[in-house]
């Protein structure tokens, strides 16, 4: 039955007609009736070949509307704030024809402060977009970075691109753990474990994509709870499903002596033991002059 103790994908059915089915089948039988939640959950995450065929397609679009959002097109720096640059990305999706798959937000890093929103970007500043798009029934979800360049400076300053070094170096610690049969749980821990011992100070709260941008299929750490987790974190990879690798890492940035988190997150397939970026994978700020 469409019931479940755990997964809302699989509990939809109200408490009215659960009586009226054990009615129908007969009290004798009711001890019979079981969730359908592993089913419902397999169908949900697993994607047709014609899905991870067009998937990428849709990832793409995704990046690339979130790259042109972080750029001198849309950003003025002194005058443009993130609301603009919100605004600008839902109508820009809305011309397409297209939906977000939740609302979009975008914030600023800056010397001597931390997340900033409702503010003016401005030079210094780095800009962080968390955006995606749902098209064909699949959703995207993508964090990407962009640093406005000050008055004189001709690229990013190197503590920042060392810190976007860190950050691609536990982005492929990650991507090495998602291994067939393994648990959310396990590839949690075990990410977490290699990148502290290489001295990287992560946080991870990856999750399945697809017909919803928080979709079926096992959690990877959650942001507000750096552990295991029950039940959702014990469900195992399997081929042909589709995550947002999504995680930050915390590091010190001597330019502005003082440490900063970078958060990232990237659209992925599991196909044939592999995992596959969905999209262009980040490996370097976007530049805003």
């Amino acid at each position: 039955m469409n019931t479940s103790s755990h997964y809302s994908f699989c509990d939809g059915l109200t408490h009215t007609f659960y009586e009226k089915l054990i009615e129908a089948v007969g009290s004798e039988f009711g001890a019979n009736v079981v969730s359908a939640q592993s089913v419902a959950l397999d169908w949900l995450q697993i994607r047709s070949e014609e899905e991870l065929i067009a998937y990428p397609t849709i990832a793409e679009t995704a990046r690339c509307l979130a790259q042109e959002a972080l750029s001198n097109k849309v950003i003025h720096p002194g005058i443009t704030t993130t609301n603009d640059v919100v605004d600008w990305i839902r109508q820009r999706v809305s011309d397409l024809g297209i939906l977000t798959s939740f609302y979009p937000t975008v914030d600023v890093v800056r010397k001597g402060g931390d997340r900033l929103e409702e503010v003016i970007i401005v030079p210094g500043d780095i800009v962080h977009i968390d955006f995606g798009i749902h098209y064909l029934g699949l959703a995207t979800d993508t964090q990407q970075l962009a640093y406005v360049l000050r008055a004189g400076e001709r690229e990013v300053p190197e503590g920042l691109q060392a810190a976007m070094r860190t950050a691609i170096q536990f982005e492929d610690i990650l991507a090495e753990h998602f291994v067939e049969g393994r648990t959310g749980n396990e590839i949690f821990t075990a990410s977490m474990l290699q990148a502290k011992a290489e001295g990287i100070q992560p946080m991870i709260y990856s999750h399945p994509i697809g017909n919803h941008c928080h979709a079926a299929g096992p959690l990877i750490g959650m942001y507000d709870r750096q552990e295991e987790i029950p039940v959702r974190g014990d469900l195992a990879l399997q081929n042909n499903t589709c995550y947002a690798m999504e995680f930050n890492i915390r590091q010190y940035i001597p330019e502005w002596d003082q440490e900063i988190s970078l958060y990232m997150e990237e659209p992925v397939s599991y196909i044939h033991n592999k995992l596959h970026y969905l999209a262009k994978r980040q490996t370097a700020f976007y530049v805003i002059r």
